[in-house]
């Protein structure tokens, strides 16, 4: 019952009906209620698309990881976005070329991670 909880949260999170997923996933509304609620399981090609189309990582929806996604692709997504080469978040060079604004905003980021971790435990 593990995938079908986790279709329906991440489902959710994105505020979409069941149709609305389905549509995505080329399958019924009725397939996806099935999943939801554990009647019937998703093949691999199903959890695959669920992947994709949920931004989260198949182990998640296995019932495999406790993580909806894979933080090293969220990362590796953050420093392309971000124009960095992986190698830079750790180069003093490139934290010492920061201004004393750009360092506050990392802080700040930082702070608001933590926070929120907090919150949610």
């Amino acid at each position: 019952m593990i995938t079908g909880e986790r279709i329906r949260r991440l489902r959710k999170e994105k505020k979409w009906t069941q149709k609305q997923l389905a549509d995505h996933v080329k399958e019924s509304p009725q397939v996806i209620s099935n999943w939801e609620r554990g009647y019937t399981h998703p093949d691999m090609k199903n959890i695959i698309d669920l992947s994709i189309t949920l931004q989260s990582s198949t182990d998640y929806l296995l019932g495999l990881s406790d993580y909806p996604f894979d933080a090293t692709v969220k990362i590796k997504e953050i420093i392309h976005v971000a124009d960095l080469l992986e190698g830079d978040l750790l180069d003093v060079d490139t934290w010492e070329s920061f201004s004393k604004e750009e360092m506050q905003q990392i802080i700040n980021f930082f702070q608001f991670i933590n926070q929120n971790k907090q919150n949610k435990q």
